[in-house]
């Protein structure tokens, strides 16, 4: 029998797109903000990333975008 070790790497990625939209532009620092990938001809979607600052005012991962405030496009 071979004896084999297994490593895990757990990763949580959950506000990851938000940063780096952050970092990206720096307008939206210390801005909540949510990720949505939006259906252009329905204009539907739910949050796959939010920012911590989002967070705060309850917006969730896979919250749907009809559930919150949009505030672009």
């Amino acid at each position: 029998m071979v004896d084999s070790a297994i490593n895990w790497l757990f990763v949580d990625l959950n506000s990851y797109f938000a940063s780096i939209e952050q970092e990206l532009c720096p307008d939206l620092r210390g801005q909540p903000i949510a990720i949505v990938p939006i259906r252009v001809e329905a204009q539907t979607g739910c949050c796959i990333a939010v920012s911590y600052q989002a967070k705060a005012y309850g917006v969730k991962t896979g919250s749907a975008c009809d559930s919150f405030g949009m505030a672009a496009l």
